[in-house]
């Protein structure tokens, strides 16, 4: 299988941005973090 990784363009950057939420709930079980009051996983409240 060939797997190609490219950067995005601002026209998709929208995919980028609805899927790191969900990388960064998968973290939260290694590390303990916790959703924001909106229940969204986010840098800021990971740190």
């Amino acid at each position: 299988m060939k797997i190609d990784v490219q950067l995005t363009d601002k026209k998709e950057a929208y995919i980028i941005k609805n899927l790191y939420p969900l990388y960064l709930y998968d973290l939260s079980g290694h590390y303990g973090n916790l959703p924001n009051k909106h229940g969204i996983y986010e840098e800021s409240a990971s740190k």
